[in-house]
């Protein structure tokens, strides 16, 4: 077994612990005091967790599935993140409806396994390898298809955005 997917799978596992965990504990609630930052945290929570789940796939199959399922939570965790930072700053501006249509907008869950129909996703997917007891995905082989990119974009503006209302 390769030691740089053991400490991969150890990480991971640590973040999905370190996330299970922080939003229940008192410094976390003295410190956040609402219950957005815990919807944030359950979003990296989840994410870490279906990572997991594709690394120790009893299949290749398997290991896909829950490997496309990350981009749900990764396009979730970009507009909490906006969505904690603005209201953070005072401005209540943000209805739920709206922070439902960023959400959606952001993580197309149909586009991802309808690929193979539409091509809108990725003309190309990843590639598994099998290191010991863990699948790695390869990354290097996937061609991205313009809604790959609209989503990529979509959270990183998100992210981005957030980080420039907290300095």
């Amino acid at each position: 077994m390769n030691s740089s997917a053991l400490l991969y799978f150890i990480s991971v596992l640590f973040t999905f612990i370190l996330t299970a965990c922080w939003p229940g504990t008192p410094a976390a609630a003295g410190f956040a005091g609402r219950a957005r930052l815990c919807r944030a945290g359950a979003g990296e929570c989840l994410l870490a967790l279906v990572e997991i789940l594709s690394l120790t796939g009893a299949t290749q199959a398997q290991a896909h599935f829950w490997f496309n399922l990350r981009f749900l939570f990764s396009g979730t965790i970009a507009v909490l993140f906006w969505y904690l930072r603005w209201n953070t700053m005072g401005t209540r501006l943000l209805t739920k409806p709206l922070v439902l249509v960023l959400s959606s907008s952001g993580a197309f869950p149909t586009f991802i396994w309808t690929s193979s129909l539409s091509g809108l996703w990725v003309k190309q997917d990843v590639g598994f390898h099998q290191s010991g007891p863990f699948w790695i995905s390869d990354t290097s082989v996937r061609i991205p298809a313009a809604w790959f990119m609209v989503h990529s974009l979509y959270s990183l503006a998100l992210l981005l955005a957030g980080w420039s209302l907290s300095c």
